[in-house]
């Protein structure tokens, strides 16, 4: 039975339905005072407050409704987006920019105004009617709603195209200001960068201006770079990511991977690995790390972002740490020193000194093990290798702080594998007496796994 709510909570949960069903209104009015420029109207008046007599004798109309103008400033200021002072004479009241209303500047390096432009478009919130539709049938939102993808449809509407790279562009500026700042030092090694995705060349720009040695490259889709201007030390490259990436010493993708699937992630990420050097090559991604129980400036922001990658992307989303964790190895990115081969280990295991299995073998059942054994038997060196397997060694009547969870991975791997399991010493000790090694010690850790050290004498 639910707990009985309060009155006031009753009352308060009402509000709250009442501010979202109407939260589009607040995007709206948002978009108005952009597109009527009262930001930049205040801000030519030497950004001192003024009256709403002086913004109306400013704005591009020769009859502006002053009732209208006074009730969206009404709403405008009550969001804290402008001010307004009331003078104690009773003269007109003043109005005045704030922190925030700082942001709605027309050319300004910090302005967001082409993108509030742009994602309060009549073609950009179309799209958002269908989501109950794709909850129910599945499919693309914006796809459903005009036709066809996002890309394809930019790239048969030049006007549709230019607002979106100019929403694109501005984004840019704004967080590589972030970059520039704190990843200074990144840029300082790299003698070549390809920006993939880079649209009309807006962030590799800034990077070439804050360290002239790097031969930059901007690589976007044809239609793109067709719009794109002239820019010292910039080479613009038209292509497909999917295709091929022009080779550099590094590769910087910036809110590119959000706009796909995993899979495609994964394809992405390995044409970085093929354009950059095998052994100092590295790839640069400037994307949302998601925080589910975060409270940042931001992190309600990801999680709108995420929602907007699904209802206008084929599979792009958001990701938390461990979802990019996952990603980024099966993209099998470049680690220094680290060779990354294919292969079945039935069937063969490249040779090495020592060897190391961790989480492998209570995937697999004590015949299929043994298999892995011998074979990791055959890979290393007869007197001097060794094999270092990390894994659980079950304790059934211990009270270690982790015994019991050693019993529940075993449960998991009855449920989740075809006969793998978890083991005890005893067991560890016969298994590896049948897979070749005589020899082994148990090395416990304060942590869920040991590491057992096996010899082949």
């Amino acid at each position: 039975m639910e707990p009985e709510q309060t009155s006031e909570e009753l009352v308060r949960g009402q509000a709250e339905i009442w501010q979202h069903m109407f939260s589009y209104a607040d995007s709206m009015v948002l978009k108005c005072a952009v597109e009527l420029r009262i930001a930049d109207i205040i801000h030519s008046h030497d950004g001192a407050p003024i009256t709403l007599s002086q913004i109306a004798s400013c704005i591009d109309s020769p009859s502006p409704d002053i009732p209208y103008l006074t009730r969206i400033m009404r709403l405008l200021v009550r969001k804290n987006i402008f001010t307004v002072h009331h003078p104690s004479d009773g003269g007109e009241s003043l109005y005045g920019l704030t922190h925030i209303s700082k942001w709605l500047l027309h050319g300004s390096d910090i302005s967001l105004a082409p993108m509030i432009l742009l994602q309060n478009h009549p073609l950009m919130m179309a799209p958002l009617h269908c989501l109950c539709k794709c909850v129910k049938e599945g499919g693309i939102a914006f796809e459903k709603t005009h036709g066809r993808q996002l890309w394809d449809f930019a790239s048969q509407n030049p006007e549709f195209n230019n607002m979106f790279n100019d929403g694109m562009a501005c984004a840019a500026r704004i967080v590589s200001r972030a970059i520039m700042t704190g990843y200074k030092d990144g840029f300082g090694c790299i003698g070549s960068l390809v920006d993939v995705g880079g649209g009309t060349g807006t962030m590799v720009a800034e990077i070439v201006k804050s360290h002239p040695h790097i031969k930059a490259t901007n690589f976007d889709l044809p239609h793109v770079i067709a719009t794109a201007p002239l820019i010292d030390g910039v080479c613009h490259v038209g292509g497909d990511m999917f295709q091929d990436i022009p080779n550099a010493d590094a590769v910087f993708m910036k809110t590119i991977m959000h706009d796909w699937s995993d899979e495609d992630c994964v394809k992405i990420l390995r044409n970085c690995r093929k354009a950059i050097p095998e052994k100092n090559g590295k790839v640069i991604i400037v994307d949302f790390v998601l925080q589910p129980d975060g409270n940042g400036k931001f992190d309600d922001v990801g999680f709108t972002f995420d929602l907007m990658m699904m209802v206008n992307t084929s599979g792009g989303e958001e990701r938390t740490e461990l979802r990019w964790k996952k990603l980024l190895e099966e993209g099998a990115p470049v680690y220094d020193g680290v060779s990354h081969i294919a292969g079945d280990m039935f069937h063969q295991i490249p040779n090495a000194d020592a060897l190391l299995l961790k989480w492998i073998l209570h995937d697999w059942s004590d015949e299929d093990c043994i298999k892995i054994l011998r074979n990791c038997r055959k890979a290393i060196p007869a007197k001097s290798g060794k094999v270092a397997i990390v894994e659980i060694v079950l304790h059934p009547d211990g009270n270690g702080t982790f015994d019991e969870i050693g019993l529940v991975f075993d449960s998991v791997m009855m449920a989740h594998t075809s006969r793998g399991k978890e083991r005890t010493q005893l067991q560890w000790k016969k298994l590896l007496e049948e897979g070749g090694f005589p020899r082994y010690k148990i090395i416990s850790m304060p942590a869920l796994l040991s590491i057992i050290e096996a010899y082949s004498e």
